[in-house]
C-alpha cells in the first residue's frame, strides 16, 4: 500500500483536524502519532512527501522523526542546507576588503561616516579569479559579493545622483526672477488668466506596445515603426485652476495650431470671465513658439486684437524647460496610457480624458486640420506690427519676456 492510500484510508479524520489546528502544540502532537504509526506499519515514505501530503514544513516533520528515533529534538540551524560562503571560507572577507582599499571613499561633504565603493560586482569577482586563484566553479556569485559588502564591511548601496545642469546663460537669475513676478501677479489678478503651455513628443497609434508594460497578457505589433496615425499632443494647463487641456493634432503642431489651441480656450474663459483683460502664457523657446519665430508672433498681434485683450510670453530660461508646469503632466500621461494598445484615435481621446491631474480630468480635443508647415510672413507688416503693439518692459531679458497690448 503506498503512502497516499494508507493515510486517506486510516487517517482521513486526522488531516481534517490538522487542518482546524491553531496551535503549534496541537498540531505537533497530531503529527507525532500519524508518524509513529506509520514507522510501525513500516509504509515507505520520504519527508518530502509526507510534508506535501500534511500540507506542513518538512523541518517540522525532520524534528519530529529524529525525537521518535532518537529521542531528541533538532534546532532549525541544524537544518538548514548549505553553509554561507563566508562560514566555509573565512578568508573571503579580508580579500574583498583588500580589493575594494583601493577604490573606497566617504561622502565628500562629512555628513556621515559609511563608506562607498566605486567598483563594480563583476570586477571584484574577476579580481578574485585572477589575484587569489579562485575558478568558476568555488568563486563566489555576485549576490554572496554584494552581501559581504554591505553586511560584512560597511558598504552601502546608493543612488547615482543627477548632475546639476551644466549650461547656464548670464540672464538666468533674471529670467527666473521675472518668472516668479508674473506668477505671483497671475495668480492674485482675478482679470488675468495663466496658462503653461508646451508640446509632447509625438504619439504612435496603432496596435504598438511603446515601451509600455501591462498585467495582463496582451500581443502588438513586431515593430513599432508602422503606426497608422501620427499624434502631436499640445497641452494648456490652467495655473490657478489646476486644469489641464490636451489637443491632438494629426499633422503637425505649428505655431498656427498652437494659436488655434490658444483662442479655444481663451474662448471658453471668456464665457466665465467677460471682462477678461490678460493672458499670461509661460513656455520655454521652442522652435514653433521661440520669441523670434514670426508666424508666432504674429498670430498672436491678431489674436489680442481680435479678444482686445493684452497677452504677455513669459519665456523660461534655456535649459530649464522641466520648471515649466505643464512638463509635470506628461509624466502623469506617460504612466496613465504605459500599459494600453492604443490603436484608434478614440481610444487616445479616452485615454486622455481619463487621466487625473491633481484629481481633475484631462480633457482632449481631436483635430484632424491638415497645418502648413514653413509657412511664410510678410516681414514689413509683421515689423510695423511688433513696433506698434509689442513692448518689451523688462531691460536685458527682451527674448525672454514680450507683452502684445492692443491699446
Amino acid at each position: 500500500m503506498i503512502l497516499t492510500e494508507f493515510i486517506n484510508k486510516y487517517y482521513a479524520y486526522s488531516l481534517e483536524k490538522l487542518k482546524k489546528c491553531k496551535h503549534q502544540i496541537e498540531k505537533r502532537e497530531i503529527l507525532k502519532e500519524l508518524i509513529n504509526n506509520l514507522i510501525k506499519s513500516k509504509i515507505k515514505f520520504t519527508i518530502r512527501q509526507l510534508a506535501k501530503i500534511v500540507k506542513c514544513s518538512r523541518w517540522l516533520i525532520s524534528n519530529i522523526l529524529l525525537e521518535l528515533v532518537k529521542g531528541k529534538q533538532l534546532k532549525k540551524e541544524e537544518t538548514r542546507g548549505r553553509k554561507k560562503f563566508e562560514k566555509k571560507h573565512p578568508e573571503i572577507i579580508g580579500q574583498i576588503a583588500q580589493i575594494c582599499s583601493d577604490n573606497t571613499f566617504v561622502d565628500k561633504s562629512l555628513k556621515d561616516d559609511i563608506k562607498y565603493l566605486d567598483i563594480t560586482l563583476s570586477v571584484i569577482k574577476e579580481k578574485l579569479k585572477s589575484d587569489y586563484g579562485y575558478t568558476e566553479k568555488n568563486c563566489p556569485c555576485e549576490n554572496t559579493i554584494r552581501k559581504i559588502l554591505t553586511k560584512k564591511l560597511g558598504y552601502k548601496l546608493t543612488k547615482i545622483k543627477k548632475n546639476k545642469v551644466f549650461a547656464k546663460i548670464p540672464e538666468t537669475d533674471k529670467i527666473f526672477f521675472n518668472v516668479s513676478c508674473k506668477l505671483k501677479i497671475a495668480m492674485n489678478d482675478p482679470l488675468t488668466v495663466s496658462i503653461s503651455i508646451d508640446d509632447k513628443t509625438a504619439k504612435g497609434v496603432g496596435c504598438l506596445s511603446d515601451g509600455g508594460k501591462s498585467w495582463v497578457n496582451k500581443v502588438a505589433n513586431d515593430h513599432d515603426t508602422n503606426p497608422d496615425y501620427i499624434v502631436k499632443p499640445f497641452g494648456i494647463l490652467d495655473i490657478r485652476e489646476n486644469k489641464v487641456n490636451v489637443y491632438c493634432n494629426t499633422s503637425s503642431s505649428t505655431a498656427d495650431f498652437k494659436v488655434d489651441c490658444i483662442e479655444h480656450f481663451l474662448q471658453q474663459k471668456l464665457i466665465e470671465i467677460p471682462n477678461l483683460k490678460r493672458l499670461m502664457i509661460f513656455l520655454d523657446n521652442g522652435p514653433e513658439n521661440s520669441s523670434r519665430r514670426k508666424l508666432w508672433k504674429l498670430r498672436l498681434i491678431e489674436l489680442s486684437l481680435k479678444y482686445n485683450i493684452d497677452i504677455d510670453l513669459v519665456y523660461y530660461p534655456p535649459y530649464h524647460s522641466k520648471y515649466n508646469k505643464i512638463e509635470h503632466f506628461w509624466g502623469v500621461l506617460q504612466r496613465h496610457w504605459n500599459g494600453l494598445i492604443i490603436d484608434t484615435l478614440d481610444k487616445l481621446v479616452g485615454a486622455i480624458n481619463s487621466c487625473k491631474w491633481n484629481g481633475k480630468n484631462a480633457k482632449c480635443y481631436l483635430s484632424t486640420e491638415t497645418y502648413e508647415k514653413g509657412k511664410k510672413v510678410d516681414e514689413e507688416k509683421l515689423k510695423k506690427l511688433e513696433e506698434k503693439y509689442i513692448k518689451h518692459n523688462v531691460k536685458g531679458i527682451e527674448k525672454w519676456s514680450l507683452l502684445i497690448t492692443p491699446h
